[in-house]
Formats: structure tokens, C-alpha cells, sequence
């Protein structure tokens, strides 16, 4: 029926119509065309090259060592490093060169839990795009890659993982070690990688912890390097740096710290149970307690923001990326991360001569009076 009714209609009609889905036809052409001829003659008039910028980015892998240890054989690193470059991607270097002193700033980064090699290695990338974005000399990132992936058990796993992190303490202890004659070290750890941070700090001042052994061959006073730390979401109990903490020595030879946490922290609500003989409260849920300038302020399991201090910044950043634990938000939601990343750069003037007070952020008002700041759960 519908075949009889066409042949009935007017020629003209038929005319029309395929002079109309012609002329459609030609224009869809041009559409999809000539923006591509105009693209292949700027690409025949511009040869496009990756950009280096001033960062140069490395990787330092201990994937291939056994993920949980408590020594090391001393001078010995049980690094593997990678070097990337835009064009080629990450090649095989040498450990000499990732560590030498050429007067670049140095930065290291150490991720956190459940990430497998090619995510940690698109979060340096991350990392080093912010960097980047500031950065105002050359400067070298190097992340420390550990064994950290997820298994079949994520409850057994995390138990495990976090073993893992403190064991990778004593390798940022033999980096820092390594970089003792460099006069500007910057470190930033992301929830376990944090463990490793503050462990490595606190062996690299000289400090000890039960069942390690420390693999430093110089004493601290031979090391001149001054370090700027900063944590986000660090699942650290908040009291390892206070007097008599476990890694009471962390900030010996700090010139400031800043520390990204979010009291809406859905995982680090329950870092309790990482330990259920001392319940920690993780300092990214609600802050580091009783670190230098800090030693008599605040209840243990309060998440109320923190006393002023001299050498450390501490921000609660829940009010802004809500209930979520992604490192990712953090960089790009919490403002703060902004502070951060001058801080590493050692863009801004020292924080070791000013007062600092903690800051908590609302959705709609940021205050910076620690008397007049309050934390929505």
C-alpha cells in the first residue's frame, strides 16, 4: 500500500525531495570536512612537541621487593627507577641519576592503599600537572611505587597494606638519607603512603622503632636537608607524632607541615579498627594532636579544628568534597590543595616564623578563627 501511494505522487515531488537531501548531504560534507582540511594544513605548518615544563618525573619502584620487611641492609635500596619522558614514556634509569643534586628542588610523593602500577604511575602525572601549573624552577618528582594493590580480601588486605606502608618507612628513610646534602626536600603523602612519611622522617632524625632496624649509616646531625611535608587524608593515628608517639622525631627537622583532612571521611571513620587495642583516630579524619606548638591541645577523639601553630596548617576539608576518601577531590575540590602545592614548591615565604591557626570549611562561609570554627559531621 505504502509502495502504490509513492508512485503516485507528483514528480515534482520527487524532485524536491531528492534536491533537499542532496543539498543536506553536501552541507553535512562540508561540516565534517573542512574543519579537517583547515586541521591537516595547520599540522603540515606546525610540528607539536611534547612540552618537558620544569618538572622532571620519576618513578621508584619496590614492587619487586617483598611488600612487608623490617630492615635493610645498609646504603642498599631496594629501588627500581623509572625515569618518564613525554614522548617515550617510563625507561629503566639509574638510581644515581634519580637521586643526584643538580640543584633542582626534590619532591617526593608516596601514594596510598589499592593502587595497582599504571594507577600510581597516572597519579604522579596528576601530581605533577598541579605542580606544573605553579611551579617557578625546575624541580624533580619522584613517587615512591610500593606494593599496595588490591587483593581478593580488601578487610585482611588492609591490614596487611598498612604493614606494608611502614615497612616502606625505611626506604624514604635510606632516600631522605641519600638526599642528606640537597638544601630543599619536599615530601607529600596520600592516606598509607603517609605511614611511610612520618616513618621516614622519624628514622631519618635519628629516631627508633620496636621491631626495626634502622638502616642509616650517618648520623642525622650529618644530614642539612630541611624538609616541607604535607598530608592528605594521611591514615595515620593522629598521636604518632606527639611526645612518646611512634614516630615522635618526625618533625625534628621539618620546616612546616600541612595537613589535608576530612571530618566526613567515610574510611577513616572507622580507622579504629585498624587497631582494636588502642582505637586510633586517623589524622585525616580529625587532625594531627600534640606535634610541636600542639602538645596540650584537644581531646584525643575530638574533631573539633586544632590550636594554632607555628610549623603546622591543618584544614578540614569535608565541608567541600563530602563523604569521600578519593585523593583526587582533594586536589581538586579542597581549595587548600592550592596551599599545598606552594608549599612543596617553596613558593611561599617560611611558615616556621608565622602563627598559623587550623581552618575549617563550610559550604557556603570559610572561617579562620579556631574559636568561632565549627566541623559538621
Amino acid at each position: 500500500m505504502l509502495t502504490r501511494r509513492l508512485y503516485t505522487l507528483p514528480l515534482h515531488s520527487f524532485i524536491t525531495t531528492r534536491y533537499v537531501l542532496t543539498s543536506l548531504l553536501l552541507a553535512l560534507c562540508a561540516a565534517v570536512l573542512l574543519p579537517m582540511e583547515r586541521t591537516f594544513a595547520q599540522s603540515n605548518s606546525t610540528v607539536c612537541e611534547p612540552v618537558q615544563g620544569l618538572g622532571e618525573v620519576w618513578e621508584l619502584s619496590t614492587r619487586h621487593y617483598p611488600d612487608r620487611f623490617r630492615c635493610l641492609p645498609p646504603g642498599s635500596l631496594p629501588i627500581r627507577p623509572y625515569k618518564h619522558s613525554p614522548g617515550t614514556g617510563w625507561e629503566l634509569d639509574s638510581l644515581e641519576n634519580a637521586l643526584v643534586d643538580d640543584g633542582r628542588l626534590t619532591i617526593l610523593y608516596v601514594h596510598g592503599n589499592f593502587m595497582e602500577r599504571n594507577n600510581a604511575r597516572d597519579r604522579v602525572l596528576i601530581v605533577n600537572r598541579y605542580l606544573q601549573a605553579k611551579a617557578k624552577e625546575p624541580y624533580r618528582l619522584m613517587m615512591l611505587s610500593w606494593p599496595s594493590e588490591r587483593e581478593p580480601h580488601p578487610l585482611r588486605d588492609v591490614y596487611e597494606n598498612a604493614q606494608s606502608a611502614e615497612s616502606q618507612a625505611l626506604v624514604v628513610a635510606q632516600i631522605l638519607e641519600r638526599l642528606g646534602n640537597q638544601s630543599r626536600v619536599s615530601i607529600l603523602g596520600f592516606s598509607f603512603g603517609a605511614r611511610a612519611v612520618t616513618g621516614g622522617l622519624h628514622f631519618a632524625s635519628g629516631g627508633s622503632v620496636p621491631g626495626f632496624s634502622s638502616p642509616l649509616l650517618y648520623p642525622a646531625s650529618n644530614q642539612l636537608s630541611s624538609y616541607r611535608v604535607a598530608f592528605v587524608a594521611p591514615a595515620v593515628d593522629r598521636n604518632w607524632i606527639a611526645q612518646g608517639g611512634k614516630h615522635a622525631l618526625a618533625l625534628d627537622r621539618v620546616d612546616g607541615l600541612i595537613n589535608l583532612y576530612n571530618s566526613r571521611d567515610p574510611i577513616l571513620r572507622r580507622f579504629r579498627f585498624i587497631d582494636r587495642l588502642s582505637s586510633p583516630v586517623a589524622a585525616g579524619f580529625a587532625g594531627f594532636l600534640g606535634g610541636p606548638g600542639l602538645e596540650t591541645f584537644g581531646a584525643p577523639r575530638a574533631t573539633q579544628p586544632l590550636n594554632a601553630s607555628k610549623r603546622i596548617e591543618q584544614y578540614d576539608c569535608g565541608g567541600l568534597i563530602g563523604t569521600t576518601h578519593s585523593e583526587r577531590s582533594y586536589y581538586g575540590e579542597c581549595p587548600y590543595f592550592g596551599k599545598v602545592v606552594d608549599h612543596l614548591l617553596w613558593n611561599d615565604a617560611s611558615i616556621a616564623n608565622t602563627s598559623i591557626t587550623n581552618t575549617s570549611i563550610t559550604n557556603d562561609v570559610i572561617e579562620t578563627d579556631a574559636n568561632t570554627i565549627s566541623n559538621h559531621d
